[in-house]
């Protein structure tokens, strides 16, 4: 099996699933090409060398100079781009219906150097703007096409219209989302419910060394969260917990690992909150640093916030399984997906949102309770291996896969 997989950037330090995911085809005795629309980051994760995923990455940007690059190049070998506009244009459903018939065409002259006719077996797009584009592409190939939805993007980042949406979702064959909160948002969105299948994201559990800690005697107790310094991610809330806690006595440090807009605002309000002596924030670290970080914390935080303008909210938090892989006490907010992604009460703790209060009694609660701290940290550990361990996870995409395949072949062979 070979498969194509579409990327807007790879490899990305904050998307680690995708290499995840990519690397299961290699694994299982398959082959991979990536399209990726922008050079990768140089901090990566460690299975993109494994399994030798940068060489398998074609980069295409079409932007600028480099459309019109794109466009000279076809005269450089004009039989091939013959052959490759054929192709295209032989394409079910070719031409964009939000798109003039010039913009159609100029799209076909910037693609056709990358229409080849590869041995693949299958495409997956894992992002809406860059599957659109490469739309023409995918469908001169004539393959199964699986797409994937993670979920609305914040405010301020990039989405696509509803037409454009429309005719993505129209070609694939198969969608998945990594939990029901996913299913039911793209369901409003257009998607059909008999083409969605959920099969969450999965991590590569055995990275991430499992510590059973105890509660510290001398030292503080650490707490960590994840995520982009974004407004929706909610860490401001967790400041705002910590002076009631240092105000009673507890011995507490947080640090917050992200980057992001938002990260100028929390360290206003941590000046604001005189934690400074409490509160670090990190940016840009490398991925044996997070490692290090999750295997020096407690209490693991993931405080995202339930959306009230219908856009964007959280349909995972892979982040949770990493925390909880390594041993951490989740805290989480009751929104979007997490709650189908914990054991409320036996591995993980969940609370209302935007709610400062709640988590500062949260987290002196567990601080109060370090007799059960074993058991909880233990049944997370089994709880990620047994749900999300890439393996897992990987095992069940290989055969979407292969069913996708044997499905498309009978339908197009009928």
């Amino acid at each position: 099996m070979h498969a194509l997989i579409i990327a807007t950037k790879f490899p990305n330090t904050i998307q680690p699933w995708l290499a995840n995911s990519t690397a299961q085809v290699v694994k299982h005795g398959g082959g991979v090409t990536i399209f990726s629309m922008s050079q990768g980051d140089a901090n990566y994760s460690s299975v993109v060398d494994e399994f030798h995923l940068t060489q398998a990455t074609e980069y295409l940007n079409f932007e600028g100079k480099n459309k019109l690059f794109a466009i000279a190049n076809n005269f450089l070998n004009p039989v091939n781009t013959l052959k490759s506009l054929r192709g295209l244009f032989t394409a079910p459903h070719y031409f964009s219906k939000h798109k003039s018939l010039a913009s159609n065409l100029m799209g076909a002259l910037v693609l056709a150097p990358h229409f080849i006719k590869r041995d693949i077996d299958i495409i997956h797009s894992h992002f809406e703007i860059t599957g659109h584009i490469l739309l023409p592409v995918i469908r001169a190939q004539k393959k199964p096409f699986v797409i994937t939805f993670h979920g609305l993007p914040p405010l301020g980042v990039s989405t696509i219209p509803a037409i454009m949406r429309s005719e993505y979702i129209d070609t694939a064959d198969i969608i998945l989302v990594n939990t029901e909160f996913a299913k039911k948002q793209y369901m409003s969105l257009g998607a059909p419910a008999e083409k969605i299948t959920i099969i969450p994201q999965g991590i590569v559990t055995s990275d991430f060394a499992f510590s059973a800690k105890p509660k510290p005697a001398d030292a503080p107790v650490e707490l960590l969260t994840v995520g982009r310094f974004h407004a929706d991610k909610g860490q401001q809330y967790v400041l705002q917990a910590l002076p009631k806690l240092i105000e009673l006595g507890y011995n507490l440090h947080y640090t917050l690992v992200g980057a992001g807009p938002e990260r100028a605002n929390l360290e206003n309000l941590v000046a604001e909150l005189n934690l400074q002596k409490y509160v670090t924030l990190h940016t840009s670290i490398s991925e044996q640093q997070l490692k290090d970080i999750y295997s020096r914390a407690h209490i693991f935080v993931f405080p995202s916030l339930t959306d009230k303008t219908g856009f964007h909210e959280e349909t995972q938090g892979v982040a949770i399984q990493e925390a909880q892989a390594s041993g951490l006490i989740v805290i989480a907010t009751k929104t979007g997906g997490i709650p189908e992604c914990v054991e409320d009460g036996k591995s993980a703790f969940l609370i209302e949102d935007r709610n400062s209060a709640a988590m500062a009694d949260k987290i002196q609660w567990i601080i109060d309770n370090p007799q059960q701290w074993n058991e909880w940290q233990h049944s997370a550990r089994q709880y990620v291996e047994t749900h999300f361990d890439i393996d897992v996870i990987g095992g069940r995409l290989m055969q979407l896969y292969a069913d996708t395949i044997t499905q498309y072949q009978k339908k197009h062979q009928g």
